[in-house]
Formats: C-alpha cells, sequence, structure tokens
C-alpha cells in the first residue's frame, strides 16, 4: 500500500514539475496566440482555397473561420460568401479573387467583393467573448491535484437525446458512485481513457443533485466538495433546442453548433462536436482554445494540458514562418 501511494506521489510530482515547465515556456512573447476570428467563409462553390500566410493551399469545402494572415482564392468557376467581423457584413467573393485577412479586416488583393447584407453583431460578440474566456485556459498552469478524487461541472443541462456525464478519470484503480437525489449507481474501474462517462437513466424535468464519489480498493469514498446540479430538459424544451439545431446544422458549421449547446448548457455534446472537429481537422489550431475551455468547465484537467501543449506547440512551430 505504502509503495503505490509513494509512485502515485512521484507520479504527481513528476506532473506538477513538467507543468510549471511548459507554463514558463509557454510564455513565449514571440509565440503567436489566437484572437478571435475576424471573418467567416460560407457557401463556397467551385474552386476556392485557403492559406495560412500565403504558403500552401487547400481547399474549402464547409464553412470556414478565419484568422489574421489566413487569405482566401477563387478559380475561374469559384465563389462564396464572406461574413466580415469588423463590419458585420456578408459579400459574396466573385470569381478569380484574392482576399487577405488583416487585423484591420478583409483586404481585396485581387478580383472583387459584391454585394453586402447586414448579418448583425450577436454571432461576433458572442464569439468573441468566448474567444476571450478560451485564451485563459491555453497555458498549462501548474496546480495542485488531490489524488483520486474528481470534481464535476456545477450546472450541466442534459437530456433524452444528450443523457452523459462526464469527469476525469481517477486512475486505474478507482472507481465510483454516482449519486442522483435518491438513486444510486456503481461505476466500474476504468483502466484506460482520461474521462470517465456515464449515462444517465430517463429522469423527471427539472434540476436533480449529482455528485460522483470515487473510491479506491474499497476504501470510503472520497466525495466531491459541492455537489452538482443536472437540468433535465423537458420535452418541450427539448423539442424547442432540437428544432434550433437542426437549422444550424443544415449550415455545415460545426463550430456554431458547439457553441449553440454550450450555450444551452450542453456542454458534454459541445465537447464532443470540438473534439471531432479539431479531430478531423488538426491544422485548424487558431479554434483549439474552444475545446480546451470546454475542457476546463468540464474540470478534464489531463486533458485541457494535453490541448493546451498542443495549442502551444503548434503555435512555436509557426512562429518562426510568422517572423520571416
Amino acid at each position: 500500500m505504502k509503495t503505490k501511494l509513494l509512485h502515485a506521489a512521484v507520479a504527481w510530482l513528476c506532473a506538477s514539475l513538467f507543468a510549471t515547465a511548459v507554463m514558463y515556456a509557454s510564455a513565449d512573447p514571440a509565440i503567436p496566440s489566437a484572437a478571435a476570428p475576424l471573418a467567416k467563409l460560407d457557401q463556397a462553390t467551385g474552386s476556392v482555397e485557403y492559406s495560412k500566410g500565403g504558403e500552401a493551399w487547400h481547399p474549402v469545402t464547409r464553412s470556414k473561420y478565419l484568422f489574421a494572415g489566413y487569405q482566401i482564392r477563387t478559380g475561374a468557376n469559384g465563389s462564396a460568401k464572406l461574413l466580415n467581423q469588423s463590419t458585420g457584413v456578408t459579400q459574396t467573393l466573385a470569381a478569380n479573387s484574392v482576399v487577405s485577412v488583416t487585423t484591420s479586416g478583409v483586404q481585396v488583393v485581387r478580383g472583387k467583393l459584391t454585394g453586402g447584407e447586414s448579418s448583425g453583431s450577436s454571432f461576433w460578440s458572442a464569439l468573441v467573448n468566448k474567444f476571450t474566456k478560451a485564451q485563459r485556459y491555453t497555458t498549462v498552469r501548474r496546480s495542485a491535484t488531490e489524488l483520486c478524487k474528481v470534481e464535476t461541472i456545477s450546472n450541466l443541462t442534459v437530456s433524452a437525446q444528450y443523457p452523459e456525464v462526464v469527469w476525469m478519470n481517477a486512475g486505474p484503480d478507482c472507481s465510483y458512485r454516482v449519486k442522483i437525489g435518491d438513486r444510486v449507481a456503481d461505476v466500474p474501474v476504468s483502466s484506460t481513457g482520461e474521462m470517465i462517462r456515464y449515462r444517465l437513466p430517463g429522469m423527471s424535468a427539472g434540476d436533480h443533485p449529482f455528485v460522483v464519489q470515487v473510491l479506491q480498493n474499497g476504501h470510503e469514498p472520497n466525495v466531491q466538495d459541492k455537489p452538482s446540479t443536472l437540468h433535465w430538459l423537458s420535452a418541450d424544451e427539448a423539442a424547442k433546442l432540437a428544432d434550433q439545431e437542426q437549422k444550424i446544422r443544415a449550415q455545415g458549421d460545426d463550430i456554431l453548433l458547439a457553441s449553440f449547446l454550450e450555450d444551452h448548457g450542453l456542454v458534454v455534446p459541445a465537447m464532443d462536436t470540438y473534439r471531432a472537429y479539431i479531430a478531423q481537422n488538426p491544422d485548424e489550431n487558431d479554434l483549439r482554445p474552444l475545446l480546451i475551455k470546454t475542457y476546463n468547465d468540464l474540470h478534464l484537467n489531463d486533458l485541457k494540458n494535453k490541448e493546451a501543449l498542443a495549442y502551444t506547440a503548434s503555435n512555436a512551430a509557426a512562429a518562426p514562418r510568422a517572423r520571416k
């Protein structure tokens, strides 16, 4: 028993020292940090490509968020809708055109942007606020970790469509006891995976107290400090959200979908949507802070630190190109 505790303590100490080293390394001011996107590209048809810094060009196949340093070009049969964050106006990017995104906005290098339709400012203001908050969590910071103890998000919306809750895997010899009001369920040990998923049984609409206890080798449960609150959507609430969600899915914009879910308290499916997007688009490092934020909100600290390291490493690799 003493040996196991010693090994666990050593592992925790090593992780803390490593995290501290990363914290100072990632504070390098030469490493660029992404602000909120400055434009959004939609409805691309024909030959439409994007580039970061004008080096490699890649086809645009779905909605694309554009940051400073991006360029867009269209071929002879290409066109797209471009929403400019600074003006709130959507224009059509014509064929044989090139535009550059700078901190000052969108600039036409060749060809033309035509038309102009106001898209409102609520979408961008919400996204800018989310990015501002997300940037707080992109640096790995040293924090005291209590062995074999987990936390869950304070408030989480769940439903028949999205019935999962998650928490950090406390270790290969830890099992869990879930308490939802008067209900109790045991969750077995998971030797793999950085998080535990638990599918909730059907519940009545409204709020329910939720607690996760950790048991290690049969020892007394280690209880989280404060119960969380689960809000189970009523049938009417779920139907209204599903209708809005379907309209967003039709736009083919996974970031907008994840943001919508997150704004309505459905943080677990929001996290899953961000995860899938980053996995499918690993070069979209500028959008990674949104995933990091959901990990932070869900107290998935190991995953948060892992993504923060990936974010910092990608920015560090991009820094020499940015200085050229």
